[in-house]
């Protein structure tokens, strides 16, 4: 047995090599991450930002060693790639139409977490200040027909039809 063998294991070139290179794009990815979404829009917004999450997700796995947390980061790939998927879809629309659909869906997702919120503070912290929409027919409407009708209404029919919606995603 070699006893002059170190302990510590080198390093993957190519491992190297990406490491350097994803360093090397680190400050155009920071330079992307302010913009203005009145000038720019909320599809563009939503776009610069799951590109700054697959490059930090990135930047994570290449740290991780061979037997490390691999289960969590598959999990965290995937929802990446969902995101990257919709946003595909989403880019063939007109600017108006991509813009109004992400604004609509978060304010759903906004709207039904704040009410959650609500019901739960109400609960168990009665004096707890919470926030609220205000009441506004637009916004009972999203909130009423959810992210189904959303997507008739945005022209997502043809998405529909290829696609088959998995059972877990139905409201009971």
């Amino acid at each position: 047995m070699n006893m002059t063998m170190t302990t510590k294991k080198s390093r993957n070139p190519v491992t190297t090599k990406v490491t350097r290179l994803l360093k090397k794009i680190e400050p155009e990815i920071s330079s992307i991450t302010k913009f203005n979404i009145a000038r720019e829009g909320a599809f563009r917004g939503v776009l610069k930002g799951s590109l700054v999450q697959s490059f930090e997700f990135t930047l994570y796995a290449q740290k991780l060693k061979p037997d490390e947390s691999a289960v969590f980061a598959a999990a965290a790939l995937r929802g990446i790639c969902e995101d990257l998927i919709a946003l595909k879809f989403l880019s063939q629309l007109s600017r108006m139409n991509r813009d109004q659909a992400i604004v609509e869906k978060h304010t759903l997702n906004t709207s039904i977490s704040a009410r959650k919120q609500q019901s739960f503070f109400k609960t168990y912290r009665p004096y707890q200040i919470t926030f609220s929409f205000k009441d506004n027919e637009r916004l009972k409407h999203i909130t009423r027909t959810g992210s189904r009708n959303l997507a008739a209404r945005r022209g997502f029919g043809v998405l529909r039809s290829r696609c088959q919606v998995s059972s877990r995603w139905h409201r009971k």
